[in-house]
């Protein structure tokens, strides 16, 4: 192979106008040997990833690494010549080894293409840390014939991420799941559960407390906040691991049992009735909070997690109008009737 400095000129007519283009070639060895551009090439490469905190790493195509900079030694404890020959996913956590994959994807027609993805690798001392991987294809290039990698240290960012991603997920009172999260949840389990052709369900329960109101406007919020605690902390505790609970806003409480029957799911509606209607000691002062609750099951009419949802709301507050310490299930004769004007019109 031989490099040329290409030079191409459009010659035009005395009009103006373009009638050919001419090239001139001037063979790179004439200028200087190619060897020595080369050489100063590698130079200049290295000096530029002296400059870098991030590692930067020239791997071959078949995932073996060719050049480590030295701020290698900084990032993950290794000299940056012991690196040398060593397979880059070595340094990668087995569970993220699927992550890297695209790194190294492509052939020379995606040359100068750009991947980035996330891994945890590992430092000498055994640490896994988190790191913003930047692949470009440079298989196209003589001399390179690879791609090259920068690794960014962004542990401290994910540790932010997630703690604000849980931030947005968890109520932050009782330390449960909040809204947000149980939509999601619910969801899930719905789109899971129509895979299946069992008999079993899921079950959508709605809690309320009684007694919560006044304890608020008599002993004050701080007080209130405990008792609210206390109602969360019981509540993860009675649930088995086919269950779960989250604070779904003021007293409210919602349950999502998966792969159950009705029978199963009022048996443990009642014992999470018995379990709060305990007493809750307070700085000395008893006090004492029940809950009703409404039941919902999915099936053919309830598919979808916004029907669910309504329908325990629904036996809710067919639960609060008995008053009786039971909890209702949901069946459509709860429904409200259609106002008289839609009434009329379906006959």
């Amino acid at each position: 192979m031989v490099w040329f400095e290409m030079l191409a000129w459009l010659v035009r007519d005395q009009e103006g106008s373009p009638r050919q283009i001419a090239y001139t070639y001037t063979p790179q060895d004439e200028l200087i040997g190619v060897g020595e551009h080369w050489q100063h090439a590698d130079d200049r490469f290295r000096h530029l990833s002296y400059l870098s905190p991030d590692p930067i790493f020239l791997v071959d195509p078949d995932g073996s690494i060719r050049y480590a900079s030295p701020a290698i030694a900084q990032t993950l404890g290794i000299h940056a010549e012991d690196a040398v020959g060593m397979r880059f996913a070595d340094f990668v956590l087995e569970e993220d080894q699927a992550r890297i994959g695209p790194l190294f994807a492509g052939g020379i027609d995606q040359a100068r293409e750009q991947v980035r993805r996330r891994a945890r690798l590992q430092r000498r001392d055994g640490e896994w840390r988190w790191f913003e991987l930047s692949s470009v294809n440079m298989l196209d290039v003589p001399y390179l014939e690879g791609f090259t990698v920068q690794a960014r240290d962004v542990t401290d960012r994910v540790a932010v991420e997630v703690m604000l991603s849980r931030q947005a997920l968890v109520d932050e009172l009782t330390g449960l799941p909040n809204r947000r999260a149980a939509v999601d949840h619910i969801t899930t389990a719905l789109e899971r559960d129509a895979q299946r052709e069992d008999s079993h369900r899921l079950c959508v329960m709605f809690l309320d407390l009684n007694g919560f109101k006044g304890i608020n406007d008599r002993f004050g919020h701080q007080v209130g906040d405990i008792v609210l605690a206390e109602v969360g902390r019981r509540l993860r505790a009675e649930l088995h691991e086919f269950t779960f609970v989250a604070r779904f806003g003021g007293d409210e409480f919602i349950a999502c049992v998966k792969r159950t029957t009705l029978r199963r799911a009022t048996h443990l509606a009642r014992r999470l009735m018995r379990r709060i209607a305990e007493p809750i000691a307070v700085d000395g002062v008893t006090h004492v909070v029940s809950a009703e609750v409404g039941l919902a099951m999915s099936g053919e009419a309830l598919r979808d997690t916004a029907a669910l949802v309504r329908a325990a709301d629904l036996a809710l507050y067919a639960a609060k109008a008995r008053r009786d310490g039971k909890p209702v299930a949901y069946t459509p004769d709860l429904e409200p009737a259609p106002p008289p004007s839609e009434a009329a019109a379906g006959f």
